[in-house]
């Protein structure tokens, strides 16, 4: 059985379930109180991304740097933010695969070579490491994902060490 409240920006009837304590028949009704100097308990802050002013709850104040998820993954270092088609092709200066009609060609090749389609499960290995060299002497058909990364635990391992010293 609902209950009838009345609004405390605009005084309009509006009625809401008993477990719900709302004070405001609209967002556009609170906002109106929050602008008019209505006390909240949390902090108005500033994104240090876009600088974009937003409401932090009060057990939030100290922790809070981001007004959404974009800036955060973007002041984190995450792959979120303005990365597009062209910025990684950029960066990747030519070192990823080649396509043939939308398929990676080095999987394109390991078919032919082998005479029928790849599993979703076989990977195509690089055996000199350069994977724009997609010769067919260069190119290994391995079982699976487990069986590529064995191939390539100790040099994974040295790149490791070096880069994090452990």
């Amino acid at each position: 059985m609902p209950i009838d409240r009345i609004c405390e920006t605009c005084s309009a009837p509006f009625s809401v379930p008993p477990s719900v304590r709302k004070r405001f028949c609209s967002r556009q009704c609170f906002q109106q109180w929050v602008n008019a100097g209505g006390t909240r308990k949390g902090k108005i802050l500033h994104c240090t991304i876009c600088g974009t002013e937003f409401y932090v709850r009060p057990n939030r104040v100290e922790r809070a740097k981001y007004c959404c998820f974009r800036c955060r993954q973007v002041g984190e270092g995450r792959k979120g933010g303005a990365v597009t088609g062209e910025i990684m092709k950029r960066r990747s200066r030519g070192r990823s695969y080649q396509k043939q009609k939308g398929r990676h060609k080095h999987r394109v090749l390991a078919e032919q070579k082998i005479g029928r389609p790849l599993r979703d499960r076989e990977v195509v290995h690089h055996i000199d490491g350069n994977i724009q060299n997609n010769a067919l002497e260069n190119l290994e058909v391995l079982d699976s994902q487990a069986e590529h990364v064995r191939r390539h635990h100790s040099e994974m391992m040295k790149r490791r060490k070096t880069i994090h010293g452990y």
